[in-house]
């Protein structure tokens, strides 16, 4: 590789939906090069072999071959230089520290729960940082790492905001759907509407229309990127657009690249986090806020 020649880099991860986010997050990145995909840990040996990568960017939990075991037949095989980034080793964990002991170059986290539509937020430009400086360049200074936000400091910072929230919760009744009640009811809201499917939704907006709607992507009489388009051309609603969020276990690229065309205000993963909630919620808000007229 001639100095000016982009990094190659190969991205390892059993979510089609999370390469094509990393993907789309190297591409900013004019001096980096995806030059292949692998969904497991053989698929990634036999990919360094045929492509040579300078960087490995690798999830930890995968079928057939986890992580740490690729990682450790990698460091036999290949000097490329390995950046970690998975939701089950948090910087600074044990596994992060087992990971750095096998040779891993650095280890970042994926967002808890949240997908970014704007792939250049935070977690992004701290992977581009992590990948820069495992290859030894010189990156611009880091922000102070945020402090760990105890519950109860999280919910008395949410409190202020979703106390004065209605909020609609569209999932089948459930678990899941349980959960997200209990952990808005937690941060401090007091007007939230569990309902079943579309038409659910539309109903309750009818009668009031709510701060923010959360949406599952799919269920029972549930479409949640549908629910986007019936909000978007209620006539009743007016000028007023409601925030709105979608949460799913997996999402595909096709429905991201959706998501975006509709302009929708969030995604989130399951299992979402009290935090997650509240980051989402925030940044929802004041995203729609920001584009109302002057």
């Amino acid at each position: 590789m001639t100095p000016s020649a982009p990094a190659r880099v190969l991205i390892v991860d059993d979510s089609a939906m999370m390469r094509s986010i990393a993907r789309k997050v190297l591409e900013l990145d004019g001096t980096l090069k995806v030059v292949g995909e692998a969904e497991n840990g053989y698929v990634a040996l036999e990919r360094v072999k045929q492509l040579k990568p300078d960087v490995v960017l690798l999830d930890i939990e995968m079928p057939k071959m986890d992580g740490l075991e690729t990682l450790r037949r990698l460091k036999l095989v290949s000097r490329a230089r390995v950046v970690i980034l998975s939701s089950v080793v948090p910087a600074g964990s044990p596994q992060a520290a087992e990971a750095r002991r096998l040779g891993a170059a650095a280890v970042v986290s994926k967002p808890s729960g949240a997908i970014s539509l704007d792939l250049q937020e935070k977690s992004g430009h701290q992977l581009l940082q992590a990948i820069h400086r495992a290859r030894g360049e010189a990156v611009e200074a880091d922000a102070p790492a945020a402090e760990t936000v105890s519950p109860e400091a999280l919910r008395n910072a949410a409190q202020p905001l979703f106390r004065v929230l209605s909020i609609v919760v569209a999932a089948p009744a459930g678990a899941r759907r349980d959960q997200l009640v209990g952990d808005l009811g937690r941060l401090g809201c007091p007007q939230i509407h569990p309902v079943d499917g579309n038409e659910g939704v539309m109903a309750r907006v009818r009668k009031e229309v709510p701060r923010i709607v959360l949406a599952e992507l799919a269920g029972p009489g549930l479409d949640g990127l549908k629910l986007v388009e019936e909000l978007r051309e209620a006539s009743f609603v007016g000028l007023t657009k409601i925030p709105t969020i979608l949460i799913a276990a997996a999402i595909a690229p096709p429905a991201i690249q959706r998501a975006r065309a509709l302009d929708v205000d969030g995604l989130l993963l399951h299992p979402v986090s009290e935090e997650s909630l509240y980051q989402r919620i925030r940044a929802a808000l004041a995203r729609v806020a920001a584009q109302r007229p002057a």
